[in-house]
């Protein structure tokens, strides 16, 4: 007797019908997904924050120290100018050219670094006309005593016009300094704030993907 014939299925063995994950599982996974793409893009802007708030309290240290730097070679200067008066020799004014050929250069780079403070670039200007209106008044006693006019020199030392150009300049740097002591309180303030926020997002961040990520494995399991 012939054993009868069965009939092949006509559908493939193997083969899993509907969805690979329950919806719920899809669900969490996506937002999971969703959770990443938006702690980045947070966090990237974050980062930038941070950024720039290091960058403006750079930018206040560095015209501290310009201005200090300007202050310190004009000081030099008038060292300078009195020794040559005193003693008559050249040599004593070596620091005198130094700061006067640097005078433009420490300028232009305060003046680039406060590119964006229309304030300090005021103040910036004045500082400016009195440090040139110093050094003319050095240039003209050295240039007296060159010409053997000692006591002319020394006299126009002596009239205290020189030391209230240089009261005046330390006013002016001061004020400029003053400002920006207040700013890089301010920026150190932003820049903590800046950090705490970053670490925030991070931690926040990481937390919900992983509750996600754990939800929808849940929903998987079931």
């Amino acid at each position: 007797m012939k054993s009868p014939v069965r009939k092949k299925s006509s559908a493939p063995r193997g083969r899993r019908v509907g969805p690979l994950l329950p919806p719920m599982t899809l669900l969490g996974f996506g937002l999971a997904v969703l959770a990443v793409v938006l702690v980045g893009l947070f966090s990237f802007n974050v980062e930038r924050s941070r950024a720039a708030a290091i960058e403006r309290l750079n930018r206040s240290v560095l015209v501290i120290e310009r201005l200090q730097t300007l202050l310190s070679d004009l000081t030099d200067a008038e060292t300078s100018q009195r020794g040559c008066l005193l003693t008559g020799a050249e040599r004593y004014l070596e620091p005198y050219f130094q700061s006067r050929s640097a005078l433009v250069g420490q300028f232009a780079k305060a003046r680039a670094i406060l590119a964006q403070d229309t304030p300090q670039l005021d103040r910036l200007d004045t500082l400016r006309r009195l440090v040139d209106n110093k050094y003319e008044e050095l240039a003209k006693t050295i240039e007296l005593r060159r010409r053997g006019q000692a006591d002319q020199a020394v006299s126009l030392v002596a009239s205290d016009r020189g030391r209230t150009m240089m009261d005046n300049i330390r006013r002016t740097v001061d004020q400029m300094v003053g400002e920006e002591k207040n700013l890089l309180l301010q920026r150190h303030t932003e820049w903590q704030e800046a950090v705490r926020l970053s670490m925030q997002v991070q931690i926040g961040g990481l937390l919900t993907i992983l509750v996600l990520i754990a939800l929808a494995g849940g929903h998987g399991c079931t």
